[in-house]
């Protein structure tokens, strides 16, 4: 439930519970209050009104919303972890070049050994082609963020009906990851701020990691 569905059940409680009250003769009921049964005929009657309401809200919006929910979020999930399977693994296996490094994207601490024992110094930007063009692996990754930030905003703008408030902004803060910023800058001069920069890089990309994993776990994506 959103937080307004649990703003709107707390209301019509509070309703029903006046009209119970009410009727028990025990809500607003006090001898020095001249006008009190005016007042709680109507508080009843206002009551009543939300109450039906929110029934007609059930029926007609909530009720179809849940179900549209339950028949749409395995999509929802299987377009997360596609994230996970094909962007990041990329990112992953371009920047293991020369190492061990496995494709387990949710393996944060092997990833972390790998990429802080690997000999930077030395690495001379590899190339590869892309939509036919022939770009740095720096470039590669930046590419792959991008494409990133791409399906997590139109995740939030197909499905926004049916994901939580808490989903939405996971998804957001996970796709203002500093990682990509920290790879446009290295995608505009690898060879020039790879000794400099990689550190930064290797720290911002442990974290995604970790943001993203806990993004599954928002999803229920089980490993």
């Amino acid at each position: 439930m959103k937080r307004l569905d649990w703003i709107v059940l707390g209301v019509c409680i509070l309703c029903l519970y006046a009209v119970i009250q009410i009727r028990l003769g025990c809500f607003w009921n006090f001898g020095s209050i001249e006008n009190a049964d005016a007042v709680n005929s109507i508080i009843e009657g206002l009551s009543y009104s939300y109450i039906a309401a929110y029934f007609f809200y059930l029926l007609t919006v909530f009720l179809p919303s849940r179900r549209r929910r339950k028949k749409i979020f395995p999509i929802i999930k299987e377009r997360v972890h596609e994230i996970g399977i094909r962007n990041i693994h990329s990112i992953l296996l371009e920047f293991g070049r020369g190492t061990q490094l496995g494709s387990d994207y949710r393996d944060v601490q092997h990833t972390e050994e790998i990429m802080r024992s690997k000999n930077w110094d030395s690495e001379v930007p590899m190339f590869k082609k892309y939509d036919g063009v022939s770009i740095t692996h720096f470039r590669y990754a930046d590419v792959q963020c991008r494409t990133i930030q791409d399906r997590i905003a139109d995740i939030i703008i197909r499905y926004s009906e049916v994901l939580t408030e808490d989903e939405i902004t996971a998804l957001e803060k996970f796709s203002k990851n500093q990682y990509f910023t920290l790879s446009l800058s290295l995608s505009s001069h690898p060879t020039m701020q790879v000794n400099s920069g990689i550190d930064s890089l290797i720290e911002a990309f442990i974290k995604m990691q970790k943001e993203f994993i806990d993004v599954e776990c928002l999803f229920g994506i089980e490993s």
